[in-house]
Order: structure tokens, then sequence, then C-alpha cells
């Protein structure tokens, strides 16, 4: 009954109405309005208030709405893992990855998965490291790997590796090699904006040095943007390698690493609660051996950094 409640204040939260939210469950209005009042009596606090634009969490609702959330999750992973106890690993699994890792670790990762467990549909998101991790506190997310994961509690952190910064530049550029940071502003440069966290990581390196970068531009998000503007000509950029070595093989950027090296931590992470489902925990266990993997393979000697 009580599981049943909250599933119940879910749909209202989200419905933003008791009648709509009972329409959607089919039951009646009355009924849901009752096991509402029973629910606030249960917790002794108040859960909704009306609004101009409906009905909405107070304080305590909007708790109740987020651990609620969590319980159906590890109920409903509890059923299919006990249902599926014997059989192999299926279902969907999602993750999160940066778009500039996914580079190197999207493409092996699905392959592996399906090597692996062929009944297990994977679903990889990509984008800004920043922008995944809410998703993965808010249980769309099963794991993802991140760039900076020590800013909220709630989270199992395995940091996997580090990745030093290389300088992108456009192939006909006079640039020292190795390229000294005190030289960074002599070069028109194209980065992140500052509410990224790359940019937080590279203006604290400047800031280190005593420098100031001569920005001309910058990108959001968008690798292929960020790399063709570096092989006209337009600028320079602070990178990972893997976010141009394919423009590197073709001879369409250059890449210079920096004297001091700028390193950035790379964590695999996933919610402490509710622990990892069995399908999911078989992809957490591919995706740490094919990081491994891939750092043996792919990177130019010196470019990263195992975690032990």
């Amino acid at each position: 009954m009580a599981m049943r409640r909250y599933r119940y204040f879910i749909k209202i939260v989200e419905a933003g109405s008791i009648t709509r939210a009972a329409e959607q469950l089919h039951i009646a209005q009355p009924a849901l309005s009752q096991q509402l009042h029973l629910l606030e009596a249960e917790l002794g606090v108040k859960l909704l208030e009306r609004t101009p634009r409906g009905i909405a969490p107070t304080d305590a609702g909007a708790c109740l709405y987020e651990r609620a959330q969590m319980l159906v999750r590890l109920e409903t992973a509890m059923r299919h893992e006990l249902a599926e106890r014997d059989r192999h690993p299926s279902g969907q699994v999602s993750i999160g990855i940066p778009s500039s890792t996914a580079i190197m670790l999207a493409v092996p990762i699905v392959e592996a998965v399906r090597q692996a467990y062929p009944d297990i549909c994977l679903y990889v998101m990509t984008g800004v490291s920043g922008r995944l991790e809410p998703l993965l506190h808010s249980g769309q997310l099963d794991m993802a790997i991140l760039f900076q994961a020590a800013g909220r509690g709630g989270l199992g952190v395995q940091w996997v590796f580090d990745e030093t910064l290389y300088l992108m530049a456009p192939p006909g550029l006079a640039v020292p090699d190795p390229f000294p940071l005190e030289a960074v502003g002599r070069y028109p440069m194209i980065l992140p904006s500052a509410s990224l966290g790359l940019r937080t990581l590279l203006d604290g390196a400047f800031a280190r040095h005593g420098v100031t970068p001569r920005v001309v531009a910058e990108v959001d998000g968008s690798i292929p943007t960020v790399n063709t503007l570096v092989s006209r000509g337009a600028g320079c950029s602070i990178v990972p390698w893997a976010t141009f070595a394919p423009e590197a093989g073709r001879g369409e950027v250059r890449g210079y690493r920096i004297e001091p090296e700028i390193w950035r931590p790379v964590a695999l992470c996933r919610p402490e609660v509710p622990p990892l489902s069995r399908p999911a925990q078989a992809v957490y266990d591919v995706v740490r051996e094919v990081i491994a993997q891939q750092l043996r393979a792919q990177m130019p000697t010196g470019s990263v950094r195992p975690r032990a």
C-alpha cells in the first residue's frame, strides 16, 4: 500500500493536477484524493499546495518526490532482478559519456556489451560532463563517465584515469614544441565557456602561471565545430588528444604537448542508492575493462595515466 501511494503521489506531481492524475491512473478522483490525505497524515507533513499554475509540491513534497522515485526504481529493479535471476542479463541499461570521451570509448563499449550480453539494450547519452551528472542523480542514467564528481554526494566514484591536455593548432601555424603555457596569450584561442568544467580547469592553470588567454571564440559541446575552426586557422584550442586524433591523423590540425602539463581526472560513477541492477552491474564491469583496453591501445605515450 505504501508503494502504491508513492506511485500515486509521483503521478500527481508530474500531472500537476489530481484530476489529470486520476484520469491517467484510471481511478476515481475522490479515491486518489483520499490516498493523498492518508499519505500526508502518515508522514505528518503537507505535501502539495495550490498555485496559479496548478498543484505543486511543498518543500517536503519535493523531497518525497525525489525519494519516492528512488524507492519505485529500487522496487522495479528488485522485481526485475528476481525474475531474471536464472537468466542471461537482459533489459535496458543507460550510460552517460562526455562527448570528448565518447570519441574514444562509445563504440568499443557498445560493441563489447553487444558481444558479452546480446540481450542487453545499451542506451548511450553523450554530452557535457556537468550536464550528465544530474541525470545520474535523478536515476535517468545507470552510470556515467564524469570529469568532476565531487560536488554532490550519493555517487560511487571510481577514478579510472587522468588525461593530459594538448594545444590543438592549425597545421601551418608556427608553434613551439612543446608549447609553453606562458605563451598562450600570444595566440588566438577557441575555448569552452566559463560554465564548463574544462574551462574551470584551464582558468585555474592560467591563473597559477599568471597568463591571460586571448580568447576569440567560446564554443560549448561541439567538438566538430572547434576542430573545424582550428583546421581553418581561426585559432588554437586546448583539449584532450582523443577529441582531435582523427583530424591530426589526416594532417588537418597538429597537437602539441603543453609545459607544464595540465591533467584532467576521469571517473566512472554510479548512484550509491539504489544499487546497480544485475544487467547494469554487468555493463559496469564491461565498461571498466573497455577503458583499460583503450588506454593501452589508442593513446600516444604519456597522454593518459591509468589510476590504480
